[in-house]
């Protein structure tokens, strides 16, 4: 695996519709632990994105 994977451009558009489909919220109290931990990596993908995204504005 290459340490320093060259970063692709990420659009404002890709952002927003991961950030509507797998949105920044509390855990559900009737979800599994399972189901929790899942949704969690699923909004981790789409933070590490944000920040990347935030990243190439500044460049």
């Amino acid at each position: 695996m290459n340490e320093n994977p060259k970063i692709p451009t990420i659009s404002e558009e890709l952002i927003r519709y991961l950030d509507n489909l797998f949105p920044d919220k509390c855990a559900d109290l009737k979800d599994t632990d399972k189901e929790i931990f899942h949704k969690s990596g699923q909004r981790s993908v789409v933070n590490h994105l944000i920040e990347k995204f935030k990243l190439q504005g500044e460049n």
